[in-house]
């Protein structure tokens, strides 16, 4: 048995938060900083560890930035970049195909994009493990959600491939045992995925 591990943002969806910033700014009376900027980084970053709910973050919006849109219109603004990627997702089904191979999700995420996702792209939450930072509490780099991971598959770690954009977040799925592919293009990940398939 051998397992894949996705990444979701930029390997199975897309997403650019200068756009997200300028939808929420469209809303707002007041200027909307870049959204890892000094002033909103604590929010971003604690939506992701799931320490800051989507309202709290919505009522704060609407307190220093005097954002007008309804929460419905907020998750949509927060969401408007978000885009399959198709070819990811072709990939992932195949590999949610095969007898032999576990598939799980390991992504940085918080609650509005998991609730876009399971409308949009379902399949993702039919892999046989989902580790999700919200849940968690930790976002990748940390070991933990790495070795959260390789608990929830029951597999060897050197039996596993981690399929990642980001190279720091690569680098430390090799220092502790995992087969890793930098994700730059689809072909060239599907290659490095077939043989470590084979």
């Amino acid at each position: 048995m051998r397992a894949v591990i996705f990444d979701a943002g930029k390997v199975l969806l897309d997403f650019d938060y200068s756009v997200v910033r300028v939808a929420l700014a469209l809303r707002a009376e007041r200027e909307v900083p870049d959204l890892f900027s000094s002033p909103l980084v604590h929010y971003i970053e604690g939506i992701h560890v799931g320490k800051i709910s989507c309202t709290q973050l919505w009522c704060h919006f609407r307190d220093v930035y005097a954002y007008r849109g309804s929460f419905t219109e907020f998750e949509q603004d927060i969401c408007y970049s978000f885009q399959p990627i198709s070819r990811g997702l072709e990939v992932l089904d195949e590999m949610l195909d095969y007898d032999q191979v576990k598939v799980a999700i390991l992504s940085d995420n918080h609650h509005l994009c998991t609730r876009w996702m399971a409308k949009v792209m379902p399949q993702v939450f039919h892999a046989d493990v989902i580790v999700l930072s919200q849940e968690v509490g930790f976002v990748k780099p940390d070991p933990r959600i790495y070795r959260a991971t390789l608990e929830q598959l029951a597999i060897a770690p050197q039996d596993c491939i981690f399929i990642d954009d980001r190279q720091n977040n690569i680098e430390t799925a090799r220092s502790l045992g995992i087969q890793t592919l930098h994700h730059q293009c689809w072909d060239e990940t599907y290659r490095g995925l077939s043989h470590f398939l084979a």
